[in-house]
């Protein structure tokens, strides 16, 4: 049986002889930087990837998800199997999955939870100081079933590491710009994430691919 990670504590390392990249300092790649990435960067696999157009695997999503996670320590990053294991297995599967934090999915004031349906990419969220479960896609799909399966996740990881009553948790479909090709959908999650925890990014979608081709070469966000 593969033994799946549960948790997001540090990138993979990978030998490179590539130069270092520097911190992006602004919104957006220059016209060198965008050079720079095509040519000198060309042959890594996740520049390949994003520029030309293919689809985000679960690694590139995960490896991206690390270089956030210690900028936002009261922000739990889920990686990118939770959910296929939570709504293949239940919540037994990935109860262990918050156990080393004192009051589990509580102890947070927000929560990433990025979702893989087998060939598109969105992005559900929990906002513990609201009380709100929210869905982005930047597809029109509908997310009724995905809603039912987070609160009965919620409902069992309070009865499992929280005290008193549950709380009500509110739901919402966020109005999200739609893709119009066939292989975008990871770079609108990494574009949705940074928003939703309150990174000042560019809503240019484009512009964000080169931002996060930058800062997966680079090893760090900016």
């Amino acid at each position: 049986m593969t033994t799946v990670p549960d948790t997001l504590d540090t990138p993979p390392t990978t030998e490179t002889t590539l130069p270092p990249l520097p911190p992006l300092s602004s919104k957006t790649l220059t016209p060198s930087q965008k050079s720079l990435l095509k040519t000198t960067f060309a042959e890594h696999p996740d520049i390949s990837a994003l520029l030309s157009r293919t689809w985000l695997s679960s690694d590139t999503i995960n490896t991206y998800l690390t270089l956030l996670t210690p900028l936002h320590p009261t922000i739990l990053f889920l990686n990118t199997y939770f959910w296929s294991t939570l709504t293949k297995d239940g919540y037994a599967r990935v109860k262990r999955w918050t156990r080393r934090y004192k009051k589990g999915i509580y102890g947070f004031t927000k929560v990433v939870i990025p979702i893989h349906t087998g060939c598109h990419w969105c992005l559900l969220t929990i906002d513990n100081s609201t009380r709100t479960i929210a869905y982005y896609d930047s597809l029109p799909n509908d997310p009724t079933s995905k809603f039912r399966t987070l609160l009965t996740y919620l409902a069992s990881e309070h009865a499992d590491k929280a005290t008193g009553n549950l709380p009500p948790y509110s739901t919402h479909h966020a109005k999200c710009p739609q893709q119009t090709d066939g292989s975008s959908c990871g770079i609108w999650l990494g574009l949705f994430i940074r928003k939703f925890i309150g990174d000042d990014v560019c809503l240019d979608v484009e512009e964000f691919r080169w931002k996060l081709a930058w800062e997966l070469v680079a090893g760090c966000v900016g």
